[in-house]
């Protein structure tokens, strides 16, 4: 009788869990032994973890497909003696791994899966003076270790604020200053480029001196003209560090009481609260719509004013403070108070994450650093609040 040989070898893997050549393709989650090179030849495929490669193809091997996420260690010898070769992906030729034509049994195990990678930190850097870092504690050293200050001066200020308001948030931020007391755009973009070039940031804020130009208050060329220039150079002129992408904002600021009450024949004297705060911020939008690659304003000043007016902060505290109210500027009448601080830096945090501050909650760790109570840190929030989404707040 004539056997027909395709046949019997057939049978023969169907009853032994073998295959020949490439006729059976492997399955999900089976680990492939091949008798050749390439995926070639008589193959055993199983799902067991453990197990012995058995006759015809013991220590035959060739190549080997590893299940996904698990990796599948060869062994020389039965039960898991002898030589021994672990891998991690398929291997189309164990020759080139010196274990070819010995593996007698295996084990498969599950490896942990691939922790993606954290997501990069959003990096923003603070150019400006003492607005930006603070005059007074608890707000100058406020969380420095974790703000990187380019002149080394150790300053926390409001970017450390902004800082812990990001991880309150749960959100990845990197905050870096460049702040020099009483200085202006003008002399960060003279004397200070190499710090402000020295990394490539995702979003920069600028903010410029109080009264515009301390030689002539109210006068905004100066910042039109240098908040432009520095745009131009965070964003590629002459910057090692030039990034393209980089939103860059105008931080305006507040009004001063000083200016307003203790100043005879000042710019500002015997104005109102309202009157500087509008001034500041047509300078501001002035400087925005001078150069339209700049991101906006974010209006800090305006935010205060707000507070103000809402009867939240006393409007001048040459007078005293209205019990039930609370200070926006510090003891010189000038630089912010700590809840000041805090109100500015709510108000950009609001405009940077575009999240709710009042989602911070009484309970803000930010608050709680700067020695203000929980009724404080609210009054703070729904004040940005307002000032951001130009409503009252529900």
């Amino acid at each position: 009788m004539k056997i027909n040989q395709k046949a019997l070898l057939s049978g023969i893997a169907v009853a032994t869990g073998f295959s020949l050549g490439l006729s059976l393709q492997a399955q999900a989650a089976q680990t492939c032994f091949y008798e050749n090179y390439d995926y070639r030849g008589a193959s055993y495929c199983t799902t067991e973890a453990t197990g012995e490669i058995v006759a015809p193809v013991i220590d035959k091997i060739s190549a080997v497909k590893v299940p996904a996420g698990s990796s599948v260690t060869l062994y020389q010898h039965p039960r898991f003696t002898g030589k021994a070769l672990t891998l991690t992906a398929d291997a189309p030729n164990l020759s080139t791994l010196g274990f070819n034509n010995l593996t007698s049994s295996f084990k498969v195990t599950a490896t942990a899966p691939a922790t993606p990678p954290e997501a990069a930190a959003i990096s923003i850097l603070f150019v400006g003076n003492s607005f930006l870092h603070g005059n007074f504690e608890p707000t100058l050293r406020f969380n420095s270790t974790q703000v990187v200050d380019l002149n080394g001066t150790g300053y926390g200020g409001v970017p450390g604020i902004f800082k812990q308001l990001t991880v309150e948030a749960g959100l990845n931020y990197s905050a870096s200053i460049e702040a020099v007391s009483g200085q202006t755009l003008q002399y960060h973009y003279q004397n200070k480029l190499t710090q402000i070039g020295s990394s490539r940031f995702d979003i920069v804020v600028l903010q410029d001196y109080s009264t515009l130009n301390p030689s002539a208050p109210g006068n905004p060329a100066a910042l039109l003209k240098y908040s432009k220039l520095l745009e131009q150079y965070i964003h590629g002129t002459g910057n090692p560090n030039a990034s393209p992408s980089a939103k860059v904002f105008l931080m305006e600021t507040w009004p001063r009481a000083d200016q307003l009450y203790n100043t005879p024949g000042g710019h500002w004297s015997g104005q109102t609260v309202e009157q500087m705060a509008s001034d500041l911020h047509t300078a501001y939008e002035q400087a925005a719509a001078n150069d339209p690659i700049i991101q906006g304003v974010i209006h800090v000043g305006d935010g205060f004013a707000r507070a103000i007016g809402k009867g939240v902060a006393d409007r001048n505290p040459y007078d005293g403070v209205d019990g039930g109210k609370v200070n926006v500027w510090n003891v010189d009448s000038y630089h912010a108070s700590a809840w000041g601080s805090y109100l500015e830096a709510l108000i950009l945090f609001g405009k940077i994450t575009g999240l709710d501050p009042r989602t911070l909650g009484g309970g803000s760790k930010a608050a709680q650093g700067l020695n203000l109570t929980a009724a404080d840190a609210v009054a703070a929030q729904l004040v940005a609040y307002e000032q951001l989404t130009q409503k009252s707040a529900p």
